[in-house]
């Protein structure tokens, strides 16, 4: 599959760098990168992307589905995105303490923990992974941590397409991954990630682009989620 073996590596680094640094022993600080947001800039993302945040209710594998589908042409800043991450998080989502900070110069910004013991099922339940590849990486990572994340990407989308994408950093826990390794699989996370794009029930990308500190955005998104809270 086109990004098991860019998971598995990350994993095994962390796994192999030690107790601590996996988190372990409690959760390690994520980097600051000094976006304050509260509750009502959740509101406002919700407002301006037009999609609500409901619980799953029911039994059965499905942990988020979304339905139907609305235009949308708006800007989001980096609180939203923040906000957002925060109060619609979900059951499986693996991230915790996350900030997203979009920058003037056109690049993106993200870090919080990652929940090393949710990241299978999440992948499964979004289907990036199928379920006999989400119980290898479980097979991979038999301890349970929350290192810290942190990248910073550019680029832009159009019709579902990236263009120009690039990864300029990229750390789990104190280890950088090195600039070798994201250039010999970039084209390969830039195909996974176009190819989400492509199966997201409701969404279409006509146009994404980082501007003058946000986001802007022109294209469908799905009316509702519903996940597992």
């Amino acid at each position: 599959m086109k990004l098991f073996k860019i998971i598995l590596v990350l994993l095994l680094v962390v796994v192999g760098y030690g107790l601590y640094a996996f988190g372990l022993f409690g959760t390690p600080k994520a980097k600051d990168l000094g976006v304050r947001f509260t509750q009502a800039d959740f509101v406002s993302m919700e407002q301006k992307s037009g999609v609500k945040h409901e619980a799953l209710s029911g039994g059965g594998n499905e942990i988020i589905k979304y339905t139907g589908s609305h235009d949308v042409d708006n800007s989001f800043t980096s609180e939203d995105f923040s906000s957002f991450a925060q109060y619609a998080s979900w059951k499986y989502l693996p991230f915790t303490n996350v900030q997203i900070r979009i920058n003037k110069d056109g690049t993106a910004e993200a870090s919080g923990n990652m929940s090393t013991s949710k990241l299978a099922d999440y992948l499964m339940g979004t289907g990036g992974v199928t379920s006999g590849e989400a119980n290898q990486i479980k097979s991979y990572v038999p301890i349970s941590g929350n290192p810290t994340f942190y990248i910073k990407v550019g680029g832009s989308m159009k019709e579902n397409n990236l263009e120009h994408f690039a990864i300029h950093k990229a750390q789990i826990g104190p280890v950088s991954i090195p600039s070798g390794f994201i250039s010999t699989y970039i084209g390969r996370v830039e195909t996974y990630l176009e190819d989400r794009v492509d199966a997201f029930p409701g969404a279409y990308v006509k146009s994404l682009t980082l501007e003058d500190g946000k986001l802007k955005y022109q294209g469908k998104l799905p009316d509702t989620e519903y996940a597992v809270k």
